[in-house]
C-alpha cells in the first residue's frame, strides 16, 4: 500500500541502538513498524490584541486514531513510501470532524494564550493528510522478561507500552 509518511529519521538499526545505550542488557527480539494517521490544518488568524492587530499562521495536527489536537510548529518531509497494510493504524475520525477539531483548537488556543477580547478571524489555508513512523520494539530483559518499546521514528523519543 503506497502512504505519504512523514520521512523517517530513526532506521531499526538506529532504535535498537538507542535502547542498547539506555541499558546495553536488553536484548531486542523483533522490531516492526507502525504508521500513526495524522491530519493536518494551516490557518490564517488574524484578531486584535487591545490596540495592536496580529495577523500569522498556526498549525494543528489532529491525531486520526483518538482524536486528540496539538498545535504544532514542525515542519517535516513527507516522502511517499510502500508499506503492508497491517503496518497502518486504523483510521477512526472522519476528516470533517477532524477539521472541526482543528479549527477549535487554533481558536481556543488563539483566546486562551493572547488573551484577545474578540473572535479572531480564522482561515484555513492548506490541509494535509500523512502517517508518522514508529517502531514497536519486542524486548527480552537480561531476567526473562518480556516487555515492549514504541519508539518515535522520527525524534527517537520511546516509552514503555502497557500491554
Amino acid at each position: 500500500m503506497k502512504i505519504i509518511s512523514l520521512k523517517n529519521e530513526i532506521s531499526s538499526d538506529t532504535a535498537i541502538s538507542i535502547l542498547k545505550q539506555k541499558d546495553s542488557t536488553v536484548n531486542v527480539n523483533l522490531i516492526e513498524p507502525i504508521y500513526y494517521p495524522y491530519y493536518r490544518l494551516i490557518a490564517s488568524v488574524k484578531t486584535k490584541i487591545f490596540a495592536r492587530s496580529f495577523d500569522g499562521t498556526l498549525s494543528c495536527l489532529i491525531d486520526l486514531v483518538n482524536g486528540v489536537e496539538a498545535i504544532t510548529g514542525e515542519e517535516c518531509q513527507t516522502e511517499q513510501i510502500f508499506v503492508d497494510g497491517s503496518s497502518i493504524l486504523p483510521i477512526s475520525i472522519e476528516n470533517e470532524k477532524a477539521r472541526k477539531k482543528a479549527l477549535g483548537c487554533i481558536r481556543h488556543t488563539i483566546i486562551q494564550k493572547m488573551k484577545v477580547l474578540s473572535i479572531p478571524k480564522i482561515i484555513p489555508v492548506d490541509e494535509d493528510f500523512f502517517y508518522r513512523p514508529f517502531w514497536i520494539i519486542h524486548c527480552l530483559s537480561n531476567k526473562d522478561n518480556h516487555f515492549y518499546v514504541m519508539m518515535d521514528g522520527i525524534s527517537g523519543q520511546y516509552q514503555l507500552l502497557d500491554l
